[in-house]
C-alpha cells in the first residue's frame, strides 16, 4: 500500500541519518504540533522537552493565521501545518525573532525521503545555524548530531 511504501522510505532515510552520525528526536505530535515541537526544540537547543510554552506561542500564531486565511475551517487547529508553505516562513521568522544572538538564528533544513529513501532538502530561513527537521509525510521530528544527543540527554542547556 501507499502507507507502507511511505513508511519504508522514511525508515530508509532514518537509517541514512543514523549512518551519517545523526539521531532523529522523537516527539509526541500532541495536538498536531509535531512541526512546532521540532522547531522549538531546535530554537532552545534542548531536546529532552517538547517546549510546551514555546509551542503554545507558535500555535497561537497558527490559530491567528488560520482565522485570517482559512475562516471556513470549523476549528482554528484544523489548519494542517506543512513545512513548504508561506506560513512556514512566518513560523521561522517568529522562532528567529526570539533568538537574541545573531549567530544562533536558524535556517531550517527540511529533509523528505525521495523514492529511494535518500534525503531531498529544502531550506527555510536565513540564519547561520542549520537545523534539520525530518518531514515524514505528516509527522515532523528534529534531527541532531549524535554527539549533541548524548550531551543533551544528560544536561539541560538554557535557550540562547
Amino acid at each position: 500500500t501507499e502507507y507502507e511504501a511511505s513508511r519504508n522510505i522514511n525508515q530508509q532515510l532514518k537509517t541514512w541519518f543514523d549512518q551519517q552520525g545523526f539521531e532523529v528526536v522523537p516527539n509526541s505530535g500532541r495536538n498536531a504540533d509535531c512541526l512546532l515541537i521540532a522547531m522549538a526544540q531546535h530554537a532552545s537547543e534542548n531536546y529532552t522537552s517538547e517546549q510546551q510554552s514555546d509551542v503554545a506561542a507558535l500555535r497561537e500564531k497558527v490559530t491567528t493565521y488560520t482565522l485570517e486565511h482559512h475562516p471556513d475551517r470549523p476549528s482554528a487547529n484544523d489548519y494542517s501545518l506543512h513545512s513548504d508553505g508561506n506560513f512556514m516562513k512566518e513560523l521561522v521568522r517568529a522562532v528567529n525573532d526570539k533568538i537574541n544572538d545573531q549567530e544562533r538564528k536558524i535556517t531550517f533544513c527540511i529533509a523528505t525521503a525521495d523514492l529511494h529513501g535518500q534525503p531531498s532538502w529544502r531550506k527555510v530561513g536565513k540564519g547561520p545555524r542549520m537545523a534539520i527537521i525530518f518531514d515524514q509525510g505528516g509527522h515532523y521530528e528534529a534531527v541532531i548530531p549524535k554527539e549533541i544527543s548524548t550531551q543533551r540527554r544528560h544536561k539541560s542547556y538554557p535557550p540562547r
